[in-house]
């Protein structure tokens, strides 16, 4: 069975309440998890910019994956706003998950079969 790690955000306290709110992303993401058959390794929330990665829970996240990235196949998140509003350290990030065997995804990019 394939492990993921799950990844929601929102900005403010305000988007929160709003239809991107994490509760909304979280059930998305677990049930796609369920459709797909993956298992789920762990969770993480944030409130937090999106402008780089120096959030709490993304950091959380990579001291995580340095150390688990064997056992985990994917980063999965509901959009690809939700993980990076910065280009540039997206990619770089994207490059370092893949090197570790974490593939990022955004399943709403996903076509439904």
């Amino acid at each position: 069975m394939k492990r993921a790690v799950l990844y929601t955000r929102v900005a403010t306290i305000a988007q929160d309440n709003r239809t991107s709110s994490l509760l909304t992303q979280q059930k998305q993401l677990k049930a796609f998890c369920k459709s797909k058959g993956i298992e789920i390794v762990k969770c993480y929330d944030e409130h937090y910019s999106g402008a780089n990665f120096n959030r709490p829970a993304f950091q959380a996240f990579l001291e995580y994956a340095e150390k688990e990235h064997e056992n985990i196949e994917y980063l999965l998140f509901v959009s690809w706003d939700r993980f990076s509003r910065n280009f540039t350290q997206t990619n770089q990030m994207i490059k370092k998950l893949i090197l570790w065997g974490i593939n990022p995804i955004a399943i709403q990019n996903i076509k439904r079969r």
